[in-house]
């Protein structure tokens, strides 16, 4: 159920979101390159300041502003790493028994997401582990130590999977390929993250183990896009 202090709570998030955004445009390159992870942990304070299981969260998003993204080596996603972390988060905000740590983070990292799309801007690896960190402190301090509510981790999907495929370089991938990554984040995000928490612990963690599987063969087999020829001079 949705309390008035979760609509102040996303109302805050937000419009610290759109700061982040805003800076995207706007700021010098010692921030641009830590964006992400200042979003993070943004999310990070918003989300679990109160809560007693909030320092491994805290602690690691703060470690990962200090590392600065290395714009050559991009997410094999490029600039939709970011909104399908987004998409993710929507995943564990639904499924966790404490919904403030993925409320926040999402609701911060929205507005920075679609600035980064619009800009055409992808993340490298520092930003793709500031992405990592907010799924899964956001898993951490919302599972409320429930068992079952930590195996959601598997909504993280593709995100963490792209990388481990491919390595930190762009993937050119056909529309049938995009189609089948972005259906199988929503499939990891959301109803497999609601049917791990009505489970076991046990069922609950192979449940995910098979989810994140799903995501690296997906990524393994998405078709890409064919190269175009470029016509030799004898054939002209």
């Amino acid at each position: 159920m949705i309390e008035r202090y979760h609509l102040v709570l996303a109302a805050w998030a937000v419009g610290a979101g759109l700061v982040w955004a805003l800076a995207s445009r706007v700021a010098p390159p010692l921030v641009q390159r830590r964006l992400v992870a200042l979003a993070g942990l943004t999310g990070a304070v918003l989300g679990a300041w109160n809560d007693p299981r909030r320092w491994p969260w805290l602690v690691v998003a703060v470690l990962v502003v200090a590392w600065a993204d290395d714009t050559d080596r991009l997410h094999p996603l490029g600039e939709w790493a970011a909104p399908l972390t987004v998409v993710s988060l929507v995943g564990v905000w639904a499924s966790v028994p404490d919904t403030e740590p993925a409320l926040a983070a999402g609701a911060v990292l929205a507005p920075l997401a679609l600035a980064l799309a619009v800009g055409r801007r992808p993340v490298g690896p520092a930003g793709t582990v500031a992405l990592g960190v907010a799924v899964l402190g956001s898993v951490w301090v919302g599972s409320a130590g429930w068992g079952a509510a930590l195996a959601t981790v598997s909504a993280i999907g593709v995100v963490a999977a792209a990388p481990i495929v491919d390595g930190f370089r762009r993937t050119r991938l056909s529309p049938v390929g995009w189609s089948a990554v972005v259906a199988t984040q929503l499939m990891l995000s959301v109803p497999l993250s609601r049917v791990i928490m009505r489970q076991s612990v046990v069922v609950a963690v192979m449940l995910s183990a098979m989810g994140l599987t799903a995501a690296l063969l997906v990524m393994a087999v998405a078709p890409g896009q064919q190269p175009q020829s470029r016509a030799r001079p004898e054939d002209n």
